[in-house]
């Protein structure tokens, strides 16, 4: 099955992908964080997992599972996981591969997305979270001030950050107060909408 495919067809429950993002996060000998323990103030810790994505948005039904990795995960530490079938794909922040479980009785592509900078951890939150056309809108009004909106957090033109330890400081750099309805951060379930 083609990692592509899988994010259309063959959907699972959502309380499923969550028991299963717990597992690998387990397996992967991280910190389990909760989606709905992260605010919008909350700062990155160090050797934890969320669970991001569809997810943290809480579709009902879940493709892949993503996970943020806040401590640097290896292509082998993932290897050497029980349950690991095959790497799709490896790169320095990010880790794709098909993972089956044999207590939840499923398999699913899993993407961990590996948190390299912790003043970068509002940023990256943003990015795995979602949803893409919403990141995108955002990358607009960044671009609109002149400045740059990325997995990293938002930034001026000679590179310095504005915002992005926090998704709420994401959204302050992008001057959301001055948005019509004021809002200084979004509950990830409501992003898009």
């Amino acid at each position: 099955m083609l990692l592509k495919e899988a994010k259309v067809e063959n959907r699972i429950p959502w309380n499923l992908a969550l028991a299963l993002a717990k597992e690998i996060i387990k397996k992967l000998g991280l910190k389990y964080i909760a989606p709905d323990e992260v605010g919008p103030t909350m700062i990155g810790r160090p050797n934890c997992g969320i669970p991001v994505g569809s997810i943290r948005q809480e579709k009902s039904t879940i493709g892949d599972i993503d996970i943020l990795a806040t401590k640097q995960i290896t292509e082998s530490d993932v290897e050497k996981i029980d349950g690991v079938k095959k790497m799709t794909s490896r790169g320095s922040s990010q880790i794709f591969f098909d993972y089956e479980s044999d207590k939840l009785k499923v398999e699913r592509p899993v993407n961990i997305w590996i948190l390299k900078h912790m003043q970068h951890f509002g940023g990256m939150m943003m990015h795995t979270t979602g949803p893409q056309m919403y990141n995108i809108q955002l990358r607009r009004i960044a671009k609109k001030e002149g400045n740059k909106a990325n997995q990293y957090g938002v930034f001026d033109s000679s590179e310095k950050q504005l915002g992005g330890d926090t998704e709420e400081s994401y959204y302050k750099a992008l001057k959301t107060d001055k948005w019509p309805n004021g809002k200084q951060w979004k509950e990830p379930k409501l992003r898009g909408k």
